[in-house]
């Protein structure tokens, strides 16, 4: 992965998984594989068979917060993460860019500055392959990821039991709320769902922070992957953690 950083009444924080029909010009969504239905979250929470899908991590009750305290944790929030359109293309590279000059000040290697047109991540929109969240189904995105079955550049062994997560990246704002490691047990949740048992990403070999955060995420460390030299990619340490439960 090239990239990524609690009163309700209700402890189970949910998801919804919406899917557009079109993308720009009535262009039609790309057909996707049939999503298998589980009948109940591995917390415990009914999985209710609709237009939204739910969620359930498995965090403790949240703290009760002041109003003042922005933005909460999300623990015991909402959040919807529903299929990108064309529309949030220039939205979530936005979000990209934000955060390249947030690592580039920082002289952290992940990012290299504006190296992913608009036109990219447009495409990977069109294919189905963006993701993007929100506090709520009418609020403005505070992420967003890729999430693919395939990733022969980086994942060359192909053996169809992982999911790969690409691009997750959150608004600055929301630096140290956890939305990062929710939306990592999002993609956990539909890889399951699509029968895969391993969630898979990769990061910059040279970024130890980054590095740690994925081990303390429950992903294990893999191998690594090198580029010829000459390549505009850094070489990549790999990850992987179970989707089961």
């Amino acid at each position: 992965m090239r990239g990524s950083s609690e009163d309700s009444r209700h402890s189970a924080t949910r998801f919804a998984n919406r899917r557009s029909r079109t993308f720009g010009t009535a262009t039609p969504l790309p057909t996707t594989p049939h999503r298998r239905a589980r009948p109940s979250c591995s917390f415990g929470s009914r999985l209710r068979r609709s237009r939204a899908r739910t969620f359930c991590p498995n965090h403790s009750r949240p703290q009760a917060r002041s109003p003042q305290d922005s933005p909460p944790p999300y623990d015991g929030t909402v959040l919807t993460v529903e299929l990108a359109t064309a529309a949030d293309a220039a939205t979530i590279l936005g979000l990209r860019h934000a955060a390249e000059d947030w690592l580039f000040a920082r002289e952290i290697d992940q990012w290299k500055p504006r190296e992913v047109p608009l036109s990219t991540v447009a495409a990977q929109i069109e294919a189905g392959e963006f993701y993007v969240a929100r506090r709520d189904p009418s609020g403005p995105i505070v992420g967003a990821l890729r999430l693919i079955w395939a990733d022969p550049t980086i994942w060359p062994e192909e053996d169809g039991l992982a999911g790969y997560v690409h691009g997750l990246v959150i608004d600055r704002s929301e630096a140290g709320t956890g939305l990062g490691a929710l939306l990592l047990e999002w993609a956990a949740e539909q890889t399951h769902r699509e029968g895969r048992s391993l969630l898979r990403l990769d990061c910059a070999e040279t970024n130890g922070e980054l590095r740690s955060h994925y081990l303390n995420q429950g992903f294990r460390y893999v191998g690594r992957r090198e580029f010829a030299d000459g390549s505009s990619w850094f070489s990549v340490a790999l990850f992987e953690k179970s989707t089961d439960r």
